[in-house]
């Protein structure tokens, strides 16, 4: 079971995948450990609510089902969201009030 990229950081956009192995293939969610807001899927897009938060857990957990016995793999990735739109508007309010 792995998530990748695999970093303390994140932008606005970027994407983590969950993956593992199974036969037959895993169904996938990431649920948010703090809020249980839940995602299906493999893919996690890091968004406007995880850039508000200091810090962000998640747990990708991936099921299957093969003669009636469920296997369950879980990983949980802990990150912070970079804000760098928000850095970005401070610069140039910076130098605006700067150079006036």
């Amino acid at each position: 079971m792995s998530i990748t990229p695999r970093k303390t950081a994140y932008l606005k956009g970027d994407r983590l995948h969950c993956s593992a192995t199974g036969n037959p293939l895993p169904a996938y969610s990431w649920e948010d450990v703090d809020t249980g807001y839940a995602v299906e899927g493999t893919l996690l897009t890091v968004d406007d609510t995880m850039v508000q938060r200091r810090v962000n857990t998640y747990r990708c957990t991936a099921e299957n089902v093969l003669s009636g016995k469920r296997k369950t793999a879980v990983a949980t990735v802990t990150f912070t969201v970079d804000n760098v739109e928000g850095l970005a508007l401070y610069v140039m309010q910076y130098y605006r009030i700067f150079l006036m």
